[in-house]
């Protein structure tokens, strides 16, 4: 495993998510997301009962992907998308991470913003970079922005990656969905974000220039990262954003962070990522949103039944 994966030095980063979270134990009634108004905010969503049936995904050309998974995906998902509506204010909404494959994205309300579906992950195996799809093929006619994402393990993005991307792209195109961009998710060390930022514009001259570039953050950036770092990446990227937990917890302190990162001085547009049911100071909350970068919150989605 590279230096710069944060799990290089046999445990896990303090500040890294993990992406096989548990069902949650917090108890109470749901409360809408878009109508939390106690303090502390309980995130839940609504459910939704479908039937499901696995679908197959073929090995990426270029790399080797030796497992060949069937993958557990969701038939219904475009009568999801078709039915949700954007609302206009990015700010006032709340986006969606469907990754788990047992995550029925058609479960969140029909106010539900952008939806960011993993597509797959780059890990190294053997020394090599391996492919391995997962997440969820294009719905038909999506009345929701997509933006499709990409787990990387290690500081790279293979040419063969770039154009299994653009494959994934013109597919989700193909059935008239609005797609938007990609997003990278790579938990680069804060004190490596000059050589990550070398990257990320490798990626985005790579990436046609009507399609939007997302990247994930680890809090670490948020509150310690150098912020010539960081506000590089302004014209680079997007968004950042920032995933403020780690399982299906909120992340420990994270009032330490949201204040650390509503005073700093971030000229990059960034996001708040939380956790489905998380239990999140509202205080905190509304101070970084007041921040002038700020652009909204997008929710992981825990699997089915973790409610």
């Amino acid at each position: 495993m590279p230096p710069d994966d944060p799990r290089s030095n046999g445990s896990p980063h303090p500040l890294e998510r993990q992406r096989s979270a548990a069902p949650s134990e917090s108890g109470g009634d749901p409360i809408p997301l878009w109508r939390a108004v106690t303090r502390p905010i309980s995130l839940s969503s609504l459910t939704f009962v479908s039937r499901l049936r696995p679908v197959p995904f073929e090995n990426v050309e270029g790399l080797n992907d030796s497992n060949g998974a069937s993958l557990s995906l969701y038939a219904v998902i475009a009568l999801f998308l078709a039915g949700c509506t954007w609302l206009g204010d990015a700010r006032a909404g709340y986006d969606y991470w469907a990754w788990h494959p047992k995550v029925h994205p058609g479960r969140v309300s029909g106010e539900a913003g952008t939806l960011y579906l993993l597509q797959g992950e780059l890990l190294i195996r053997g020394g090599n970079a391996v492919f391995q799809r997962r997440g969820f093929p294009p719905p038909t006619a999506s009345a929701n922005p997509l933006i499709l994402v990409y787990r990387l393990e290690t500081m790279d993005w293979p040419t063969s990656l770039q154009r299994q991307a653009g494959r994934d792209l013109q597919a989700f195109e193909a059935k008239r969905n609005p797609v938007w961009g990609i997003q990278i998710d790579f938990d680069a060390r804060t004190r490596h974000l000059d050589r990550y930022g070398e990257l990320l514009r490798r990626i985005r001259a790579a990436l046609p220039t009507r399609y939007r570039l997302s990247v994930t953050g680890l809090m670490d950036w948020a509150s310690q990262g150098k912020l010539e770092d960081l506000n590089a990446l302004e014209g680079v990227v997007d968004e950042i954003v920032f995933q403020a937990y780690q399982g299906r917890q909120p992340i420990k302190e994270h009032r330490r962070y949201f204040e650390r990162l509503s005073t700093r001085t971030l000229s990059v547009p960034f996001k708040l990522g939380l956790v489905e049911h998380g239990n999140y100071d509202r205080d905190a909350l509304a101070m970084v949103q007041k921040h002038p970068a700020y652009r909204g919150t997008v929710i992981f989605l825990l699997p089915d039944g973790s409610r």
